[in-house]
């Protein structure tokens, strides 16, 4: 088993990352991108990086946020704006008659 709930929350604490933060401050953090390429590495079978990742290519490198996505919305705002996303996606792939 290469993760799990258990490894990641004492990489956290190693990290100086309480388990009561932010999700945003938790998973999208130079600690949390670390980890996901040492994941990477071990799957792989290649040597773990030890470096930490610089704070503003985080961001760039996992494909976790939407670059559309406003990070204050609420999470009824999230899902409405997500389900008008994929309502455009349809249209766009099937036309204005959806799915028949």
């Amino acid at each position: 088993r290469l993760g799990g709930n258990k490894q990641m929350r004492e990489w956290f604490g190693k990290h100086g990352i309480s388990t009561d933060a932010a999700i945003q401050q938790k998973y999208h953090s130079p600690a949390a991108e670390l980890y996901r390429m040492r994941l990477q590495a071990k799957y792989e079978g290649k040597p773990l990086p030890t470096e930490m990742p610089k704070a503003s290519n985080v961001h760039k490198s996992n494909n976790i946020l939407n670059s559309n996505a406003n990070m204050n919305e609420t999470p009824i705002e999230r899902a409405m704006r997500l389900r008008e996303e994929a309502r455009e996606r349809m249209r766009q792939k099937f036309g204005s008659g959806g799915l028949k």
